[in-house]
């Protein structure tokens, strides 16, 4: 009988261990969210420790803007559409930061990707949501690239490109952004 305890508590320590190892599996998966310092992957692709894929839209001033030309600074690409309440609190909390920090430490991408909305959609959004820096345009084709599948998903990428904080569909805190951002 004896015996039988000590296996059975053998047992349940390694259930436990597995549990566990799995939990932390998921909390520290590439979300973003789990505060921890994520290695590199050094890989192209759209989760934490990517190095982000390159892509450029046509703003809604009808300028080609590429990614590549704010290397040297941070970006967050806010996956939105106007309607989308989620969206436009994060683009509240984004733009209180940017105007915080006086507007120059990091560049800001929203991308339209309901193909209902058109081009003067997205200019009443940047008028009434962002700033006249920001850029603003659509991204379908960014959209798949970053493997977008709920609205208000947001990237950040630091400085030499990597992404750094991914979420999908749950509005970033003001934290999450100024961690990355201010």
């Amino acid at each position: 009988m004896a015996e039988e305890i000590k296996i059975n508590k053998k047992t349940i320590w390694i259930v436990v261990i597995v549990i566990a190892l799995i939990g932390l599996f998921f909390f520290f998966r590439n979300d973003g969210s789990s505060g921890g310092n994520l290695a590199l992957s050094g890989q192209l692709g759209s989760q934490v420790g990517d190095i982000a894929p390159e892509f450029s839209i046509t703003d809604v001033g009808g300028n080609q803007i590429s990614l590549n030309q704010f290397k040297g600074k941070p970006i967050i690409i806010g996956y939105f559409a106007t309607w989308c309440a989620p969206c436009q609190i994060e683009a509240n909390r984004i733009k209180q930061i940017d105007d915080e920090t006086g507007g120059d430490k990091f560049v800001v991408y929203q991308i339209g990707i309901d193909s209902k909305e058109n081009i003067n959609d997205l200019k009443q959004f940047k008028s009434n949501q962002g700033n006249d820096d920001w850029v603003v345009g659509f991204g379908l084709d960014s959209a798949k690239q970053y493997n977008v599948r709920t609205l208000d998903t947001t990237v950040i990428l630091d400085k030499d490109g990597n992404v750094v904080y991914r979420d999908n569909g749950v509005p970033a805190t003001l934290e999450q952004l100024r961690r990355y951002l201010a």
